[in-house]
């Protein structure tokens, strides 16, 4: 399922909203074309069956996903 559906789609997800932020938070944005750059290589690595790669990109996943989180979940008021 992740390799023709899930990663392509976190993709296109997280390209779109890239671009909406653009005009409100750029780095929101930088992170989230971060993002789909990152699921979308997961895609082409899944594809290839390299999942060592995949492994990589996963936890590269994680770490930018965090800081986006950060930058809005858990912003000190």
């Amino acid at each position: 399922m992740h390799q023709y559906f899930s990663f392509k789609l976190a993709a296109v997800r997280n390209l779109y909203l890239s671009k909406f932020l653009k005009d409100h938070n750029p780095e929101g944005a930088r992170l989230k074309e971060e993002l789909a750059t990152l699921f979308g290589q997961a895609h082409l690595s899944c594809l290839k069956g390299d999942y060592q790669e995949l492994s990589h990109l996963l936890y590269q996943i994680a770490e930018v996903d965090g800081l986006f989180k950060d930058l809005y979940v858990n912003k000190q008021v």
